[in-house]
């Protein structure tokens, strides 16, 4: 029979090896800093956490003796509330994914996986714009559309939050429309003027990419919880780095 030390042991380290895993994957694929924060998707990843690595072995310390009567029950009890636990809040983190950041208008929008209904996935012409990326986040460019009707839909439905970056039918490759996002874009010295004290944080991130300061520029990126910056080439909009520095006052 196994000892009650073998199982508490067992049962912490395969709750620990799971759920980090997930949170791993999760920030490192998904939803990469400083976008965690940004989305809130922070807070979630530390509920799970608490949940199924501490809460859980928890209970098992409480609960899990294998000389009781009732010791399989028990077991399968708590592993069962820890396998709810950790699907629920999985599933809350892949649909709260951002699986796009849309240049629309004059900023960067992050665009979850749960914000893109199917009724507007099925207009996409597009085919790399079809179905929602799995893996990583994808820049895209949000053209306006030219059908008055569409318009005025488009505007009704931002009073209610969905404003154009989430319509899938409107997405167009980020690289064509390079000049537009550098047309939207601003200097880094606007930049510094938000964020005064950040003066080294910025160099730093600038010589990391091989550039000189006159050779970024940013566009200011809305988000759920906080604000950023996106860094992009003055040349060809390429996104260098998202930085967690306001973008405006």
């Amino acid at each position: 029979m196994i000892t009650r030390k073998k199982l508490l042991a067992w049962h912490l380290s395969t709750s620990a090896v799971v759920v980090l895993a997930f949170v791993l994957f999760a920030v490192f694929v998904w939803c990469p800093p400083p976008l965690t924060s940004a989305t809130g998707l922070t807070k979630i990843l530390l509920t799970l956490f608490c949940v199924d690595v501490v809460l859980g072995p928890f209970l098992g310390f409480l609960f899990l003796k294998p000389e009781r009567k009732s010791f399989r029950l028990d077991l399968i009890v708590i592993i069962g509330l820890q396998v709810v636990a950790f699907a629920y809040g999985a599933w809350t983190v892949y649909q709260g994914r951002p699986a796009y950041i849309v240049f629309a208008v004059d900023r960067f929008e992050i665009v979850s996986a749960s914000q893109l209904e199917t009724s507007e996935l099925a207009k996409v012409s597009l085919s790399e714009f079809k179905s929602i990326p799995f893996l990583g986040t994808q820049y895209v460019f949000a053209e306006q559309p030219q059908n008055t009707e569409e318009r005025n839909r488009i505007l009704f439905s931002a009073l209610n939050g969905a404003d154009l970056q989430v319509f899938p039918q409107y997405y167009r490759p980020y690289a064509a429309h390079f000049q537009d996002v550098l047309a939207q874009s601003r200097t880094m010295n606007e930049l510094l003027q938000f964020n005064p004290a950040a003066a080294d944080v910025l160099a730093n991130v600038v010589r990391k990419h091989e550039k000189k300061m006159e050779d970024v520029r940013y566009v200011p990126m809305a988000a759920k919880r906080q604000d950023l910056s996106v860094l992009v080439d003055a040349k060809n909009a390429e996104v260098l780095e998202v930085v967690s520095l306001r973008p405006w006052k």
